[in-house]
């Protein structure tokens, strides 16, 4: 109902000319507010706030999609100003497009707006006692970044053939053979030598019988004591 609302009062306020916007002008302090919606949605209102002044052209119901809109808003009397708000809300999404302005009797006007991503807007225009503002909405629309394909896959590399296993046979050199010394004849003694050999085994013989005196004698005596002792 809106949306027929709104192309109604388009179509009513094309038959009144631009006769509005002459009278609009005229007045002391007022705002000429255009919106332009460059999005793929329609741009609904949801509300108003009119503090200070009266439209002379009320805002539109409905902003179709790639569609351009005008209303005016303007004081009361030449002593006063004119503030105030609209809300669009973006069809499809649960955001809202706010739009507001302040021009007063005495000061510098100013307008805004307030809206969230993915939605943006453009405020252009002059601010003066007769203040001629434009909003264009648009929606950023994110492109989904291409997957990257997969890089292909690289074939391992062939192992080389092991090198064939070459058997070495070292040959040792023969070992001469150890020639054993020949035996030696035994050489006949000399008279010399077999008087020499003699002369060695009687003073052998001759310390040996020594000895055995030697021991014999202490034995003897030995015994001869023991028996005087035991008498």
């Amino acid at each position: 109902q809106r949306r027929v609302r709104g192309l109604w009062k388009m179509a009513e306020e094309k038959t009144q000319g631009e006769d509005w916007k002459t009278e609009l002008k005229s007045k002391g302090r007022a705002c000429l507010i255009t919106v332009k919606n460059s999005t793929n949605r329609a741009l609904v209102r949801v509300g108003e706030n009119l503090n200070h002044g009266k439209f002379r052209k009320d805002p539109p119901d409905v902003i179709e999609p790639h569609n351009s809109v005008e209303f005016g808003v303007e004081a009361r009397t030449p002593l006063t100003g004119t503030q105030g708000s609209v809300q669009y809300e973006l069809v499809g999404s649960d955001q809202v497009f706010l739009l507001y302005w302040y021009n007063p009797k005495v000061g510098k006007p100013k307008v805004g707006f307030v809206i969230a991503p993915p939605f943006h807007c453009e405020q252009t225009g002059t601010l003066d006692k007769f203040s001629d503002i434009i909003f264009e909405v648009t929606e950023v629309v994110k492109t989904p970044a291409p997957t990257p394909a997969a890089p292909a896959a690289t074939p391992a590399p062939t192992p080389a053939p092991a090198p064939a296993k070459t058997e070495t046979t070292t040959t040792e050199p023969a070992k001469p053979a150890t020639q054993q010394p020949a035996a030696t004849a035994a050489q006949p003694l000399t008279p010399a030598e077999i008087a020499e050999v003699q002369t060695k085994l009687a003073d052998q013989i001759t310390k040996y019988y020594r000895l055995t005196n030697k021991v014999l004698g202490r034995y003897v005596i030995g015994l001869i004591l023991t028996n005087l002792l035991i008498i």
